[in-house]
């Protein structure tokens, strides 16, 4: 394990105690499918929206991962999106205005248009999937890809091959439950369960780990998901909280989740420093 809870200690400030060395880059990628691999690094960190937000890396950037790489993390969230011509591009609003100034939706356009884009008030462009994993595989980072919109065959086809091909088959796993990744994906992409299904009459079969907000984790809820083999990977949002109590209440979930034994976070970088990692400002966060 990482650090024990005797680590993280809620002051006015939310601070760090003496935080341990943490995310050195080894370059290593973890493993799913191999126990030790997950068990060194529990807690998993994963940068949510595409890594380490910043004024001159914005979300789902190519600047944006190599800073989570930078600070320790081990996975990055993807959003994905299809375009018109069914290729990938990392990219997280359904509506390019707001980050990226054009009129319409990604679907609109073909991916060698989009990718010649700035963000806004930024150098970085949109990038491909393929950009953004091979960037992954070389800086050591696993991937949980989230699928923002639907596509045709080919697309899912397509981003088969880019994570087959950038040798990140075993350290990839996917927010989405969509029956054109089970159809179409040769190689497991693990997938989330949900609580409803583990609720329900199909005994637990076909998730790997548990996702959802920190208020669904407790106990006797973590307890049942190891007791069947399966990961507690809650996150921690910024929109999960009210902006006068954020950073206290997300402290006091990590620590709550920390002692209860889950596997892992997805957090947003703005929560970084709870686990020891750099402290980073989240552009536009007026929470307290």
């Amino acid at each position: 394990m990482r650090f024990s809870i005797g680590f993280l200690v809620l002051l006015v400030s939310i601070s760090v105690l003496n935080p341990p060395a943490f995310g050195q880059g080894s370059g290593e990628l973890i493993a799913f499918s191999n126990p030790e691999s997950l068990a060194s690094r529990t807690p998993i960190l994963i940068a949510h929206r595409g890594g380490v937000i910043t004024a001159t890396a914005p979300e789902c950037s190519l600047a944006a991962i190599r800073l989570a790489g930078q600070d320790g993390y081990d996975m990055v969230e993807l959003d994905i999106q299809a375009t018109k011509d069914n290729l990938a591009v990392v990219f997280h609003d359904r509506n390019l205005e707001e980050d990226a100034g054009k009129k319409g939706r990604v679907s609109d356009y073909d991916r060698d248009e989009l990718i010649q884009w700035p963000l806004l008030g930024t150098e970085e462009k949109i990038p491909t999937l393929e950009q953004a994993l091979s960037l992954c595989r070389e800086i050591g980072l696993g991937v949980m890809l989230d699928f923002k919109t639907e596509g045709a065959e080919n697309y899912y086809r397509h981003v088969h091959d880019a994570i087959r091909d950038a040798g990140l088959h075993e350290s990839t796993i996917t927010i989405t439950s969509r029956k054109a990744i089970r159809e179409f994906f040769m190689i497991d992409l693990k997938s989330p369960i949900w609580f409803r299904v583990l609720d329900g009459d199909d005994p637990l079969s076909k998730g790997r780990y548990a996702f959802d907000r920190a208020s669904a984790f407790d106990r006797e809820r973590i307890e049942e998901l190891h007791s069947r083999g399966l990961l507690a990977i809650p996150a921690l949002n910024t929109f999960h909280y009210p902006p006068e109590t954020n950073l206290r209440d997300a402290a006091r979930d990590a620590e709550r989740l920390l002692e209860l034994g889950v596997d892992g976070f997805q957090i947003d970088s703005v929560y970084q420093h709870f686990f020891g990692l750099p402290r980073r400002p989240l552009p536009g966060f007026e929470g307290e």
